[in-house]
């Protein structure tokens, strides 16, 4: 799996900010099973605040800091999970964009290293099952290495 985020992100202050974060994968994104979280984090020392989760559909938490600013922007089916901030107030618009660029980051790395164990738990399903035809045809000689046809 591949992730894209923006390394800096620059918005004019009063302007609409996207926080883009996009990623490829090997495999098609299922609804049921597809979920993330946006989250904001003011410093590095304090907590994260969630403000906007997917589970088969957008939860937009609606926290004090952004209201109704937040939307989401992306398609999960298309492999992009971005959000926009609608009019970034001068005083947060600099720290909310970091940050969110940051936590998309965060977020894209927590997909792809989901991403990469399911993949290696599916090829080790698929060599587990090639592993088993492959005993079951060796199981189907004389003892000797002959082919058993049934015949004595």
């Amino acid at each position: 799996m591949e992730v894209t985020v923006p390394t800096t992100l620059n918005v004019l202050n009063g302007s609409d900010a996207r926080l883009s974060c996009t990623f490829n994968s090997c495999y098609t994104v299922n609804h049921k099973q597809f979920s993330l979280n946006w989250t904001y984090q003011e410093c590095s020392n304090c907590s994260e605040e969630m403000f906007l989760q997917f589970r088969m559909k957008i939860i937009n938490l609606k926290l004090e800091r952004f209201r109704d600013r937040v939307e989401f922007s992306g398609n999960p089916s298309k492999y992009d999970v971005s959000v926009t901030l609608r009019n970034p107030p001068e005083r947060d618009s600099t720290v909310a964009v970091i940050v969110g660029a940051s936590v998309g980051g965060f977020l894209a790395v927590v997909i792809l290293v989901l991403m990469v164990v399911k993949c290696v738990r599916r090829k080790k399903e698929q060599k587990l099952s090639t592993d088993d035809l492959k005993t079951e045809e060796e199981g189907k000689t004389d003892g000797e290495g002959n082919a058993d046809d049934g015949t004595k």
